[in-house]
């Protein structure tokens, strides 16, 4: 796993093959502690297989994410694994892009929308 700080708001996590053997989400979950203060957007092109735990640790990254309001995206999905999201219902849980380039500007369009309504 890689983890690249790609601006003072947006971190970039890109997964290999199999995540599920060496915990890398709940590394990056364990990362925030208490101070949520960036956006995530998470690569996984290279990902093979994405077991329940994997999920689990994509939903509470989520979760903890959107209660500090930032953004998890999800991009370079294979097809193998959305169908994954597919069959589990999760399809519309999560947020996805094509590539990096897509989920920096999604992350970066909604918070530009999110500042607008709070200046308002």
């Amino acid at each position: 796993m890689g983890i690249e700080r790609l601006s003072d708001d947006i971190l970039l996590i890109r997964l290999p093959g199999q995540p599920h053997h060496t915990g890398e989400l709940d590394v990056v979950n364990k990362m925030f502690g208490d101070v949520v203060d960036r956006d995530v957007v998470v690569d996984l092109s290279k990902v093979e297989m994405l077991a329940s735990g994997d999920i689990c640790s994509l939903m509470i990254l989520d979760r903890l994410l959107r209660g500090a309001g930032r953004q998890l995206v999800l991009f370079g999905v294979p097809s193998t694994i959305k169908q994954v999201f597919v069959r589990t219902d999760l399809l519309t849980v999560f947020e996805f892009a094509g590539d990096e380039s897509a989920a920096v500007e999604q992350v970066r369009s909604r918070r530009v929308l999110w500042s607008e309504t709070q200046s308002s």
